[in-house]
């Protein structure tokens, strides 16, 4: 018996945690979309509150449900394991790819001609061969700086089925947490200190054990209780980084927190829908689709937008103005270019991929 593989087995595709994530998605956009203002002009005055890093916490604990889910229900199946990952693999790696390789011809060839460099060279040194090529991971970040999270998220999907087999008893589910946990602060020798983040996804499938009890009795509080208890997590889970400006590397206990905080949350919206009805709208679906094409293509357009716009207007409030008209609404076309014609693409290949491999173990049979 194993108790995520039992309770996956009435999981379902949440479209309000879908819309959060096309809203955590938006939420990165802006912290960029504020950097990049600052990088060009520093002389403006804007108020630093978005937090793209939770909103990043927030992606690591809903792959912890949705792709935990998604695991747990073919567990045992013939090949599971490989399916599991071609199907990872091509969600995730299309556009990975073609935004590592318009990054690193970027850099190549572009960036030495532009008025603003796309990442601070006397900090990181130059970019090489190699760097590029570990950019197809997201290992490197300076061919696309938010690649640096699907290298992470590309660590914990090879940990979940490690932490699916966890749930062989609770015993096994609470020494997993506190191995997980004493991994998180081991000052690792690697980049992107992946070993932060694997608690997120830990805590994320650990949804399926007590979320349901969770939001039950949260249900149960009067209308007004209930949105005070969402209000309370929401707050703690987005507001502490913003007040005391903390990073990723430096302190993993804050994304501890922010799991922590964020989890409930995602618990409620996922056993409660009803209550959180808004997020099916079509906008927010929209934003949904095309949440992973936002975020991995929003840097590279804004910073070869606002370096086009100062060569051709030079730096002035007329710039700044076209800047952030334009910054928003190419960002949402190239997302959804992507997601047509790239991911969706993609997914349908692994499919296809995955069609062959049970059609092929049939035949043997």
């Amino acid at each position: 018996m194993n108790i995520f593989v039992n309770q996956s087995q009435n999981g379902k595709f949440s479209k309000e945690l879908h819309a959060l994530r096309g809203i955590a998605a938006l939420v990165v956009f802006l912290v960029h979309f504020q950097h990049r203002l600052l990088d060009a002009w520093p002389e403006l005055h804007v108020p630093d509150f978005f937090n793209g890093s939770a909103a990043v916490t927030y992606f690591f604990v809903l792959s912890g449900l949705v792709v935990g889910i998604s695991l747990a229900k073919s567990w045992g199946e013939n090949r599971f394991l490989l399916i599991y990952g071609i199907r990872r693999i091509f969600r995730i790696m299309p556009l990975m790819v073609v935004m590592a390789t318009i990054g690193g011809l970027y850099l190549f060839f572009i960036n030495a001609h532009m008025p603003y460099s796309l990442y601070d060279v006397e900090k990181y040194g130059d970019f090489d061969w190699k760097r590029m090529m570990a950019g197809y991971i997201g290992y490197s970040l300076k061919a696309n700086p938010p690649s640096w999270s699907i290298f992470v998220e590309l660590m914990g999907s090879a940990l979940i089925p490690l932490f699916i087999l966890c749930g062989r008893s609770k015993l096994w589910i609470i020494l997993g947490a506190i191995i997980l946990l004493s991994f998180s602060i081991w000052d690792m020798p690697i980049k992107n200190k992946f070993n932060i983040f694997m608690l997120s996804f830990y805590a994320g499938l650990s949804v399926l054990i007590w979320g349901k009890y969770f939001a039950q009795l949260c249900e149960k509080l009067p209308t007004p209780a209930f949105w005070l208890a969402v209000s309370a997590l929401l707050a703690g889970f987005y507001l502490p980084r913003v007040i005391t400006q903390s990073d990723y590397y430096g302190n993993p206990w804050i994304v501890h927190w922010e799991t922590l905080c964020v989890t409930p949350l995602v618990a409620l919206v996922y056993y409660v829908p009803h209550r959180f009805s808004v997020l099916t709208r079509p906008i927010f679906q929209f934003f949904g689709d095309i949440s992973f094409g936002l975020y991995l293509t929003h840097v590279l357009m804004m910073v070869t937008l606002y370096n086009v716009l100062i060569l051709c207007f030079g730096v002035n409030i007329g710039t700044i103005g076209i800047f952030c008209v334009l910054s928003p609404v190419l960002a949402i076309i190239l997302a959804k270019f992507s997601y047509r014609y790239i991911e969706q693409p993609g997914m349908v290949l692994g499919k296809k991929m995955v069609r062959i491999l049970k059609n092929g173990q049939k035949t043997r049979e």
